[in-house]
């Protein structure tokens, strides 16, 4: 209901923890791709290797660009207002 009126601004906590879990999804997934590779590697496979791996750094890049982002303007936000989510993000 808030998204229809245009008040978006309580989703930022969770957008802010799901961006993490996110981001340490996408490292795992590649770390796990990387060891799949070592045990058989094939020119193929290396080269999906490569396209999966510039590709999910540059999701996990800007996925970072963010959330800082976000925090940065939570900075800027007066003093007395603080999400408990955005204190976790902090940290």
């Amino acid at each position: 209901m808030a998204h229809l009126h245009r008040h978006t601004e309580s989703f930022t906590p969770a957008r802010l923890m799901f961006s993490r879990y996110l981001s340490l999804a996408l490292e795992f997934q590649l770390a796990s791709d990387i060891l799949s590779t070592s045990i058989a590697p094939s020119w193929p496979e290396i080269g999906k290797l490569g396209a999966t791996a510039v590709i999910r750094t540059a999701l996990n890049y800007f996925l970072s660009r963010e959330i800082r982002e976000y925090r940065q303007k939570d900075a800027s936000e007066p003093a007395g207002f603080e999400h408990p989510t955005l204190i976790e993000v902090r940290e």
